[in-house]
């Protein structure tokens, strides 16, 4: 029985304005800062020995950046932006801390975190960022490449690893990533089976002295 053997890489894009100062940001869309680009620029060196078949990123500017970075260090580059693949919607607190989230709604905040089907006021939930994202990503997983970049958000990425790992999102959600941090997993699939492997979570060596 013939084995199928493709990698994905899911990345975080850089950093913005709006991650060093601790404010939630998910539609709102805020550009990398300096040391943003920066982490992408280590990140592209980092993936420049891995020869990507595709590029896939939200169309957000800091995900959209971060991939164009990346991509300039690619043999073929090829860049895809995906509406699907936009950060949680943060609904009434986009631009505010996640302080004073915790201090206007004490009890609400805490049955977010915990519970995958409350959203975030105004917003969207976890389930509704896992539901949002599957079509997309079962079928991204069945076109033809070997190696698959994902460029986009905290959220989401943790969306994509619980389906491609078939874990439920409120597990999937306690996986988290520094900004332009690599994971990466493999994909054996054979007949209709798709055996995922997680060879590596959340790595930022390259991110030394940037974050």
């Amino acid at each position: 029985m013939k084995k199928i053997k493709k990698s994905i890489f899911l990345i975080r894009h850089g950093l913005t304005d709006y991650n060093e100062e601790k404010k939630m940001q998910g539609l709102i869309d805020v550009p990398l800062n300096n040391r943003g680009k920066e982490q992408a620029q280590a990140a592209a060196k980092e993936l420049s020995e891995v020869e990507s078949d595709l590029i896939v990123h939200s169309p957000l500017i800091r995900a959209a950046q971060t991939a164009e970075i990346i991509a300039g260090r690619q043999k073929r580059p090829k860049l895809r932006p995906l509406s699907s693949l936009v950060e949680m919607d943060i609904g009434d607190y986009e631009g505010k801390s996640f302080k004073s989230y915790e201090e206007e709604m004490p009890d609400y905040c805490l049955k977010w975190r915990y519970n995958k089907d409350i959203p975030l006021p105004g917003g969207e939930s976890y389930q509704d960022v896992y539901l949002r994202v599957k079509d997309d990503i079962l079928k991204l997983i069945q076109e033809d490449f070997k190696t698959l970049f994902i460029v986009a958000h905290s959220a989401v990425n943790r969306a994509l690893l619980s389906h491609i790992l078939n874990i439920d999102v409120q597990q999937g959600r306690s996986f988290t990533q520094e900004n332009c941090s690599l994971s990466k997993i493999t994909l054996i699939m054979q007949e209709d089976k798709i055996y995922p492997i997680l060879n590596f979570w959340n790595q930022y060596l390259h991110l030394e002295g940037l974050i």
